[in-house]
């Protein structure tokens, strides 16, 4: 497993555990134990490089003059990295459970190399990724970055910047990701601070409280330490965005949008739980709203509670890191179905949806690389096909779609903003 330039974690290339599995079927005399392993970053050292490849430059070559700027780059602070350890993964279990009696077969005909083991190749390295994402720690520049990035300008007034991160801490000490997820101690105070001591924010002092903001660079690379935790705001972020935009809604509502979406982010994000999960999880995340005073229920309808003053903020901060997520979607459906069914390969539909996606971040000011990463579209268009909501025409390779996408389509229309619904159906 590894990430992208914006941070995300990136599609687990299987060639490496390809060739372990089938030296295994050779040999299983020695067991072998598969340790996922997160490292979590406060400055990334090459963060001016993928900078500059985000903004279109090409990767630089390495070179002496390279190599002398780096030596002098190492003067810089770099803040902490911390390193934890995932649940292991024993092969042979792991084999037991995916394909029943392999020890029993013979793999000789087939040069350790049978039909089963590419699919098994796959699903493997996909729980090798959750599970390094299961481990995840959280630092001081993931809770700025996260509490920052969900303004429109990328600036706070301090005393709400601190406090912002503290919520978000205390959400999730009360509603861990997984029992292995670690999150930074200390206080809102001596975070910023920390984060100020490595440049990853500004200051500007002013009579009426000081204000923290972020000048492009600092945006666009904090979005790098926000995209490393979003999976584990992904569930909370996904509740305030249902809740923000509709003003009021009622559980069963919740829970089939839940239900409708969560593939799709499971996809994207690497998340660990399965369907069966889907429903505990929610019910935690809203008992855990509703116990540190951001949401009210009555008569089965979840809405923003009113008796508290930073409710409102601190919910909409939330639903920001997931409504450029939901706009993706929304966006890649509507270029779909903008024409008749099976005008459009999953190529034409990915490029087209990219473009789209740079106009629309153009116009509302997402400075977001990540917004129109071409790896994203391709992610989704998958599971669209996965899920049985779009079907690939095997004559002529293109999409084709029906009713079954409806359900999706109408969750989204429901949660996003109707003015920016309207500009991308308008930019088709």
């Amino acid at each position: 497993g590894g990430r992208s330039r914006t941070g995300r974690t990136l599609t687990p290339k299987a060639g490496m555990l390809a060739m372990t599995l089938r030296s295994y079927l050779r040999d299983s005399r020695k067991p072998i134990t598969l340790i996922p392993v997160y490292t979590g970053y406060e400055k990334v050292f090459e963060e001016r490089s993928y900078l500059g490849e985000l903004r279109g430059q090409a990767k630089k070559k390495e070179s002496l003059l390279g190599t002398l700027s780096t030596v002098r780059s190492l003067r810089k602070p770099y803040g902490r990295v911390r390193v934890t350890f995932g649940d292991p993964i024993h092969l042979s279990e792991y084999l037991d459970q995916q394909h029943p009696g392999w020890l029993q077969e013979s793999y000789d005909d087939c040069a350790f190399r049978p039909d089963w083991a590419p699919v098994v190749t796959e699903r493997l390295a996909t729980r090798v990724t959750t599970e390094i994402n299961k481990a995840a720690s959280v630092n001081p520049i993931n809770l700025v970055a996260f509490a920052i990035l969900s303004t429109p300008r990328q600036a706070m007034d301090e005393k709400q910047l601190i406090q912002r991160m503290e919520a978000y801490h205390t959400l999730l000490a009360n509603a861990p990701y997984s029992h292995l997820t670690t999150l930074p101690s200390g206080n809102g105070q001596d975070w910023l601070a920390h984060a100020e001591s490595l440049e990853s924010v500004s200051r500007s002092s002013h009579p009426m409280g000081d204000l923290i903001q972020t000048n492009d660079r600092q945006a666009v690379t904090l979005t790098y330490y926000r995209n490393n935790i979003l999976h584990i705001f992904a569930l909370p972020a996904l509740l305030a965005c249902l809740i923000v935009n509709q003003r009021r809604c009622s559980e069963d509502c919740i829970r089939a949008s839940c239900r409708i979406l969560y593939p799709f982010l499971k996809a994207e994000l690497f998340l660990y739980w399965d369907k069966d999960d889907l429903d505990n999880q929610i019910t935690l995340w809203l008992e855990t709203l509703i116990r540190q005073g951001y949401i009210a229920v009555d008569e089965d309808s979840f809405h923003i509670n009113p008796d508290n003053p930073v409710a409102e903020l601190h919910m909409e901060g939330l639903a920001e890191h997931m409504m450029q997520t939901l706009q993706r979607y929304f966006l890649t459906l509507s270029r779909l179905t903008h024409q008749d069914s099976g005008q459009l390969t999953p190529a034409q539909l990915e490029e087209q949806s990219t473009q789209l996606a740079q106009r629309i971040s153009l116009l509302y000011g997402i400075n977001a690389p990540e917004f129109f990463d071409k790896a994203l579209f391709r992610t989704l268009i998958q599971r669209l096909v996965t899920e049985g909501m779009v079907r690939e025409c095997k004559e002529h390779g293109t999409l084709l779609f029906s009713e079954e996408l409806e359900p999706l389509t109408e969750v989204l229309e429901r949660t996003l903003n109707s003015q920016l619904r309207q500009t991308i159906l308008n930019s088709l």
